[in-house]
């Protein structure tokens, strides 16, 4: 996961206006034999964790959150499609993790192949020092979260910024909770909620291999994911957890 992540935010300040930086090279596709390696795949072919997070880095559609010093946060926007990209860019910021204190909005449209600046403080309706440049005191948040959705309220991306990097003191009631149901020739669909921030939510399954694994989840927010049955078919079972979540949640199948 800690791999993952770095993975992440280092493609994302390349990605990002005004970045002299345009690529690198990822080493390798699959790592060689069991245990640690540089792969993106374990030996088996099994996406590991840093596939998952450096895949949504690498999207058309890319979201990610700079840390300016006293300049404040930047909110970048990419968008390399062909067409151009009208939105609404959403941030809020939260303390203990769920905890409201900041909440900003604009309508935005990025041109095509192009990408767009937003500072974060310019959209709040007064100032905080969102990257605690400033020291007045202690931070009055710890996680700074911006959504970018279509007009018609689709989530299209989405980013997070944590003050002073992941707490990771596990938390012993996130409120995480999984319910899925059947598709169909033993495809589910899980759809994972969260009363507090939840950080790299996956799943613990040996029935099932989800579409999308080790994400983030805003406080409130919910994510639905589609998940493939194994070779051997079995019914759907297991748990969800998050690596700031002291249990895990079991995923329930609606009847």
């Amino acid at each position: 996961v800690t791999a993952g992540e770095v993975m992440a935010r280092t493609f994302a300040v390349w990605r990002r206006v005004g970045s002299s930086c345009r690529g690198a090279l990822v080493w390798f596709l699959r790592d060689l034999w069991a245990g640690a390696g540089w792969g993106l795949l374990d030996e088996t072919g099994v996406p590991k964790p840093c596939f998952r997070m450096l895949s949504r880095a690498l999207q058309p559609i890319h979201l990610s959150i700079s840390d300016d010093a006293l300049n404040g946060l930047h909110v970048h926007v990419t968008n390399e499609h062909a067409e151009p990209l009208p939105g609404q860019l959403e941030v809020k910021a939260y303390r203990n993790g769920e905890i409201a204190v900041a909440h900003g909005f604009k309508a935005l449209v990025v041109p095509p192949r192009g990408a767009e600046r937003v500072s974060v403080v310019g959209l709040l309706d007064g100032f905080m020092d969102l990257s605690c440049a400033y020291r007045f005191g202690p931070a009055e948040h710890d996680v700074v979260v911006a959504t970018l959705r279509g007009l018609d309220g689709m989530l299209l991306a989405q980013a997070f910024h944590w003050v002073g990097g992941w707490n990771l003191q596990r938390s012993a009631d996130l409120g995480l909770e999984a319910h899925a149901r059947m598709l169909g020739d033993g495809v589910g669909e899980v759809t994972v909620r969260t009363r507090a921030m939840a950080i790299a939510v996956h799943f613990e399954t040996d029935t099932h291999t989800p579409d999308d694994d080790y994400f983030h989840l805003a406080p409130g927010a919910e994510h639905t994911v589609r998940l493939n049955p194994c070779q051997v078919a079995k019914p759907l079972s297991g748990r969800v957890a998050a690596v700031n979540a002291a249990v895990s949640a079991p995923i329930r199948l609606a009847m």
